[in-house]
């Protein structure tokens, strides 16, 4: 009887002692490294709390599918680069607009009797979809040089003003096409210099569309290396500490619009497609998880012990051409890169 108790003592003192482990090891705090500390100090980021939830072997790789390239893909990519290289040549021979013309336009857009948006000698080819459908479609059959007015309805896919009738005044100042030239060796030697011939040509346009599709579906495995990140890690960050880092984000954008010589509402639209509003309401949301996932990758580098040395670096710095007279020093440079090398090296790990 005491052999018994004896045993059953043990195995709940054994007991006890496994639970408690478990949940020490369940709420571990993680001290990231020196590297990613100062990175996050430098982006402004240090109200923050990392816990370790679960085994850092948990398995987390996702399997990355072999990727292919269609002829077709390549036929379409080498005829819209084809067109770009085309020269335009204005039509004199009639002054009413077709689908398929290049256009030199400039409009004023009113809502409510109210000036909202105006452009001044702006190029858009008649039928491509890239102002609207129904505004292109209005176009159709327009005089040029004479002022001609039409309303169309604001599409509901978009949030801004989405149902409301729009006035527009257009001025076609210019019908043009484009001269599209033959692909042959000829065009080939003038236009690319590490490139001798047609079927070279081909084999680089398939490598492009081949890594541009690398690329997309590595940014697509992200969500599902971050919900298997969450299942290793607990993330808390201070409601203060997001809106400030979202705001330094919105700046950088702002910057990068001055730069080009566009004001916010071009920026946003050009680039993005999005209204201003739309815009701000989605760099919080977009920087935010930015903020989450830096910080998952920099607890998944402290754990993995991975580490970044000086030729990886230097690679970095030649491949990428980072432009060093866009920080403020040589050691928020040097701290950027070994943070972006670190985080290559968790994705080329967690991605196979």
């Amino acid at each position: 009887m005491k052999k018994v108790l004896f045993l059953i003592t043990v195995f709940l003192i054994c007991f006890l002692c496994v639970a408690v482990f478990f949940v020490v090891q369940r709420n571990t705090k993680v001290e990231l490294t020196q590297e990613c500390k100062q990175y996050l100090k430098d982006q402004g980021v240090e109200d923050y709390k990392i816990k370790k939830t679960g085994n850092i072997f948990q398995k987390v790789s996702i399997q990355q599918e072999d990727i292919e390239v269609s002829n077709e893909e390549v036929e379409e990519r080498i005829n819209d680069e084809l067109s770009v290289a085309g020269e335009f040549i204005e039509i004199t021979d009639r002054d009413d607009v077709q689908k398929g013309d290049f256009v030199e336009i400039s409009y004023d857009v009113y809502l409510k009797e109210k000036l909202i948006n105006s452009c001044d000698k702006e190029i858009l080819k008649v039928g491509a979809g890239y102002y609207g459908l129904e505004f292109e479609e209005k176009l159709v059959g327009i005089k040029k040089g004479i002022e001609t007015e039409f309303e169309i309805v604001v599409p509901y896919n978009e949030n801004q003003n989405a149902g409301e009738i729009e006035k527009i005044k257009v001025l076609v100042s210019k019908i043009e096409r484009k001269d599209i030239p033959v692909l042959d060796d000829k065009f080939i030697m003038k236009n690319y210099e590490d490139v001798k011939n047609v079927a070279e040509y081909y084999e680089l346009i398939k490598s492009q569309i081949k890594e541009e599709k690398e690329l997309e579906a590595r940014n697509s495995k992200l969500d599902e290396i971050t919900k298997n990140l969450k299942k290793i890690y607990c993330v808390e960050i201070s409601e203060s500490q997001k809106a400030s880092y979202a705001e330094k984000v919105y700046k950088e954008y702002l910057q990068m619009a001055e730069s080009m010589g566009a004001n916010i509402d071009e920026f946003t639209e050009e680039l993005f497609g999005e209204s201003k509003e739309q815009f701000l309401n989605n760099c919080y949301d977009k920087s935010v998880d930015e903020l989450e996932n830096t910080l998952l990758y920099c607890a998944y580098i402290k754990d993995s012990k991975i580490s970044a040395s000086k030729d990886e670096i230097n690679n970095y710095i030649l491949d990428n051409d980072v432009q060093s007279e866009l920080f403020e020093s040589e050691e928020k440079l040097n701290n950027y890169v070994k943070y972006k090398v670190l985080e290559g090296k968790v994705l080329n790990e967690l991605i196979k």
